[in-house]
């Protein structure tokens, strides 16, 4: 814990942490206010379109990781990281005022290109904020400075969301005032960064985004090392949009609850997963090594299978809708458990090869590299949102859903072991 603080403490490593914090709470502050907006105040609007610009909400901020994340992954590399922060904070800041007339004047295409443009930025901020930590801090404070941004992104991520729908429904003038507060809060944190030098002037950017991402998908295979843990850290990704994918239908359908009872598992996955990104730090003493991402994967099936066992027996879910009797169960605190454990796995198998792609990667392409880990990730979300597609389609529940990433995660986590063994994953001397 000692070096949690110590970390957290660090005057550079403590303002790209604050910046990227209000920038992920921004963006998820936004699309959920725009969600509830399009779903209860634009009356005008068909059953089926307000579900359709439901959907593309969360598909905003997710096209731009894939279609820009190798541009900004160059432009991170060519130029000094804290500078190119800099600018991106800028230029997201200029789109808030659009936002906040979008919603005055119930203007959706200006809403949703608002959010596009800020999810862009924030795509674009992914390469250059993991790529300076090994710029601005020593090797054996990389864990912990993944773990502390790890658990800030959930934080973030579940701070906006909440208060995205809360302050939205309360006044309209106080959900202006915290999307220029936050803005604001980012782009004056990005100007405390300390000046970096560029870790590779000398390359062309190619602003051909489409040629490009295809491109920049590459840097990902470059080595067996940095393609292996590329692909480990996009199988975290894709388990994580099934389960959140499925959440909604597994509290509706199974367990007849109420949306009190879906903001709480929203809060015990973000939970979830920032505690495992912490505790990571503990059980490896900020050594960088996966040794424990095997375990992960392998506890994380065994939380699942349960949740899939509590779906298809009837008897043995909670009959609730109510938070209150949820939780007043036996049933519901197991339930309750599996998902805060699984998340928790998801953290300490996450924040290490996070952490070991920064130090595969040479210094002069590092943000390139994590660049093209952003695009695989994109794929495997998209692969993940796939899966839950099928089953849909195949008129199967969530209980199915649960057990099939289950059993996936134990040949995963058999591969994973093997390529440890081999020393496939081993950091740079």
């Amino acid at each position: 814990m000692r070096k949690l603080f110590s970390v957290f403490s660090d005057r550079a490593f403590f303002w790209v942490n604050f910046t990227q914090f209000f920038d992920t709470f921004n963006n998820n502050f936004f699309r959920t206010a725009l969600t509830s907006f399009v779903m209860f105040e634009m009356t005008g609007l068909t059953r089926e379109t307000k579900s359709f610009v439901s959907a593309a909400a969360v598909g905003l901020l997710m096209l731009p990781a894939f279609l820009f994340s190798a541009l900004a992954g160059e432009l991170a590399d060519k130029y000094a990281k804290n500078r190119f922060i800099q600018v991106l904070r800028w230029a997201q800041l200029a789109f808030v005022p659009a936002a906040c007339l979008g919603f005055y004047w119930q203007n959706l295409p200006l809403l949703l290109t608002a959010l596009l443009a800020m999810g862009t930025g924030g795509s674009m901020l992914s390469p250059a904020k993991y790529g300076i930590l090994p710029e601005i801090l020593p090797k054996e404070n990389l864990l912990a400075a993944n773990a502390l941004m790890q658990a800030a992104v959930y934080l973030s991520i579940l701070g906006g969301t909440i208060l995205g729908g809360i302050i939205f429904s309360f006044s309209h003038a106080a959900l202006y005032a915290v999307l220029c507060a936050a803005a604001l809060a980012a782009t004056a944190g990005s100007l405390r960064i300390p000046a970096q030098k560029p870790a590779a002037p000398e390359i062309a950017a190619d602003w051909n985004f489409l040629r490009g991402a295809v491109r920049g998908a590459g840097f990902a295979w470059q080595t067996p090392s940095i393609r292996l843990c590329v692909l480990a850290i996009s199988w975290f990704w894709l388990g994580g949009t099934v389960l959140l994918a499925q959440i909604p239908t597994f509290v509706t359908y199974v367990l007849k609850g109420n949306d009190a009872v879906f903001t709480f598992f929203i809060v015990l996955f973000s939970a979830g997963v920032g505690a495992g990104s912490l505790l990571c730090q503990i059980l490896l003493g900020g050594r960088i090594s996966g040794k424990y991402c095997v375990a992960s994967l392998v506890l994380s099936s065994v939380f699942l299978a349960d949740l899939t066992y509590l779906s298809l027996t009837p008897s043995a879910a909670p009959a609730a809708a109510g938070l209150g009797a949820f939780l007043s169960s036996f049933a519901g605190l197991r339930i309750s458990f599996d998902l805060l454990a699984f998340a928790a796995c998801g953290g300490v198998y996450v924040v290490p090869l996070t952490a070991l792609l920064q130090v595969l990667a040479r210094p002069k392409d590092r943000a390139r590299v994590i660049a093209a880990n952003n695009i695989v990730n994109a794929l495997f979300m998209v692969a993940g949102s796939g899966l839950c597609a099928g089953a849909l389609w195949l008129k199967q529940d969530s209980s199915a859903v649960f057990g099939v990433l289950a059993a996936l995660n134990l040949p995963a986590a058999a591969l994973l072991h093997v390529f440890l063994k081999r020393n496939l994953l081993c950091p740079r001397p």
